[in-house]
């Protein structure tokens, strides 16, 4: 769940060099972060109201299809999404390099990502009890990101020895054996402070897309195609929340996640190729404060459920949205903005900056 820090006077955009794009900025990531950052706000209570606008006894088969619409949003999905992005991001830069200066590197993801961490955390120790539960239910995947970049210089180190394949399959036999030994955890987090080792093969996996990056972003899809590519993982979302909970025989996500984290290594780069070709410049400007919307979104959830409650479906539903993205935006402005450009400064002062790569992380 990697957010680099970028505006739009200073938008760094990987380049790749495969024929058809080569040298060309490849625009996306942003959009793609802020529809996962979203997609786990929905996920999270922020949904539309389908179920709650149709009657169900009037329409039973109607109802019955409102229910499973208000069930796609898988956010764990959403947070693979972004364990592949924060990979993507933070190697790219690095492939073919010799070396990662490890203290200039963990002291800029510290403070870009940890400022608006204990910023949060400090505003829901403020709010109460309620809001700290509510925060919580995030954390657990910034926590991990503080991992993988701790350990990213190493991991870098070891690349030149061995590679990255070898390494993406060596951290997936550690997963594999702690699901084994694990098998009836339903939740990633449930593996407490080794969920950061059960999800590490993931984040590596967007390492080695950036490896791969200008061979992969070569299979443009159609628009036809990737829509069924989209519909894919909206499919395995689903299938995935009624496996873990309404299943005679409950399977959890630690068996349905590495299944799809291997469908967004070949769909992630198929999303950013078309996006190369035709964005939006709307959803680029909203992904900039996508990480601000990841950690802010059970505040303002929480906030509003009391408020909000008498209220119709869907005038509550278009209040609570605009709180998660207003609220979101301000703390980008008050918060996370200001932890990029001192991170960016100190880098710069601790090592003489190298030349610019083509994606900034």
């Amino acid at each position: 769940m990697d957010f680099p820090p970028r505006s739009t006077k200073q938008a760094s955009e990987p380049e790749v060099a495969p024929a058809s794009l080569r040298r060309a900025p490849i625009v996306g990531v942003d959009s793609l972060r802020f529809i996962a950052a979203l997609w786990v706000a929905f996920g999270h209570g922020a949904q539309f109201p389908f179920d709650q606008l149709v009657d169900r006894h009037a329409h039973h088969w109607l109802g019955l299809a409102a229910v499973g619409a208000s069930s796609i949003y898988n956010g764990i999905d959403a947070v693979i999404v972004f364990f592949l992005i924060s990979g993507l991001c933070i190697h790219y830069p690095n492939v073919g390099a010799d070396r990662v200066d490890p203290v200039k590197f963990i002291l800029r993801r510290l403070l870009r990502v940890g400022t608006p961490l204990v910023a949060a955390i400090a505003i829901a120790r403020l709010l109460g009890a309620s809001f700290v539960n509510s925060l919580d239910a995030v954390l657990w995947t910034i926590y991990c990101e503080i991992a993988y970049y701790c350990l990213y210089p190493i991991l870098f180190w070891l690349s030149k020895r061995l590679s990255w394949t070898k390494i993406l399959l060596l951290t997936l036999l550690v997963s594999l054996g702690m699901a084994i030994v694990c098998y009836k955890h339903i939740y990633l987090q449930e593996f407490g402070l080794l969920t950061f080792v059960f999800c590490y093969p993931f984040w590596i996996l967007g390492v080695l897309l950036a490896e791969n990056l200008p061979r992969l972003i070569d299979n443009v899809a159609s628009a036809q195609q990737l829509w069924l590519w989209r519909l894919g993982a909206v499919a395995h979302g689903f299938v995935a929340i009624v496996l873990a909970t309404h299943s005679p025989i409950l399977v959890g996500y630690i068996w349905t996640v590495p299944p799809f984290a291997i469908y967004c290594y070949f769909w992630i780069p198929r999303e950013l190729s078309a996006l190369n070709v035709r964005h939006s410049t709307y959803l680029e400007q909203l992904g900039l404060f996508s990480y601000s919307i990841y950690l802010t979104h059970k505040l303002t959830l929480a906030a509003v459920v009391a408020p909000l409650a008498g209220l119709e479906p869907l005038l509550a539903w278009a209040i609570k949205l605009a709180l998660i993205i207003g609220l979101a935006y301000g703390f980008y402005l008050a918060v996370e903005q200001p932890s990029h450009r001192l991170a960016k400064k100190i880098g710069a002062r601790r090592l003489a900056p190298k030349p610019a790569p083509a994606i900034e992380a």
